[in-house]
């Protein structure tokens, strides 16, 4: 059987109470889940789980989503022009593990499945509602795991080679400048860049913007790139880190504003990175390899990535978050 290529992201993942974090195992709350008959939430559904004699540490869970599609694909066969109806329904999969100790949530991205803001929502629905203004708001946490290259590793970089930042000037999101003024600081207060430096970025980027928006006008098009690269001569013309660092600080990757940012730097150990894009890496992903596609072979690959190949990548993370609500089983809301 040929192998698939599969690309997983990191998550950890806690039960919420009026937004607060709960010790509630989500492994328990998986087995409750696969528990009722009708779990069927909208197109999305716990489709199977592995028993726990099935995994290689019973306390963690391996299952699969099914994402039902409204509009079906037709069949034919190839080379004619025989064109029909699938009887049956057609899903979707999106492979997952949970990994326990570390409350982490490992699951499978592809173009298709259910992605993670849509499997919150489904597994969301099998907490109580609440009904008036004193009951307890329940609700699920996804929090993505940074990956290595997150823009603090650009803020600790030994070397910067090049910035690439290409804009979308059609976007309803049209501030350049983070949102999360709290975060920004965050950033800048690792820099050794004075208030001038500072200044100075910040009057760069509300003019170039602003440039940008009236060439647009005249010329048109959409698409608008900002571009700093040391060039042949490097040696007689280096960056000056501070203000590329403190670049970065202030614009919001998160924006729609933004079609990717891509850097090339050199860490702190001296490690290369080519072509880094910080716009599409917030979360933490890796490519592995399966030998076969279903969600069984699929599951048990990414167990083994994680305990065996991957050296537990993600172990600890959870510790980041501390835990505001000690609840009892007889308190859990499932």
């Amino acid at each position: 059987m040929p192998s698939t290529n599969i690309t997983i992201r990191y998550y950890n993942v806690f039960i919420t109470k009026n937004a607060e974090l709960t010790n509630i195992d989500f492994r328990d709350f998986l087995d409750y889940v696969i528990g009722i008959n009708n779990r069927q939430k909208g197109e999305v559904i716990l489709k199977k789980m592995k028993l726990d004699t099935q995994m290689r540490n019973a306390s963690d869970r391996a299952f699969t989503i099914a994402d039902y599609r409204i509009r079906k694909p037709k069949q034919g066969e190839k080379y004619t022009d025989e064109y029909g109806e699938i009887e049956n329904d057609i899903f979707e999969q999106t492979n997952c593990v949970y990994q326990h100790t570390e409350k982490l949530f490992i699951c499978e991205y592809n173009y298709y499945g259910a992605k993670i803001n849509k499997i919150k929502e489904y597994f969301e629905e099998f907490l109580p509602a609440a009904t008036t203004s004193t009951d307890p708001k329940w609700g699920i946490e996804f929090i993505e795991l940074s990956p290595t290259h997150s823009i603090e590793n650009m803020l600790h970089a030994r070397d910067i080679t090049k910035l690439n930042i290409k804009l979308n000037l059609t976007s309803n999101q049209i501030d350049i400048f983070r949102r999360n003024a709290e975060e920004q600081q965050e950033f800048t207060a690792q820099l050794e860049g004075n208030a001038e430096i500072r200044e100075q970025v910040h009057g760069y980027l509300e003019t170039t913007l602003q440039e940008m928006i009236r060439t647009r006008n005249l010329f048109g098009g959409a698409i608008r790139s900002i571009i700093f690269s040391k060039g042949k001569d490097w040696r007689n013309n280096p960056f000056h880190m501070d203000a590329i660092k403190t670049l970065l600080c202030y614009i919001d990757v998160e924006s729609d504003l933004f079609e990717n940012i891509i850097v090339s730097y050199t860490d702190r150990n001296g490690n290369k990175f080519e072509n880094i894009d910080l716009k599409h890496s917030k979360v933490l992903s890796k490519n592995i390899s399966c030998d076969g596609d279903s969600w069984e072979i699929i599951t048990d690959a990414i167990e083994d990535y994680y305990y065996n190949i991957s050296n537990r990548l993600g172990q600890g993370n959870h510790q980041n978050y501390p835990i505001d609500h000690i609840l009892q089983n007889n308190e859990y809301p499932f």
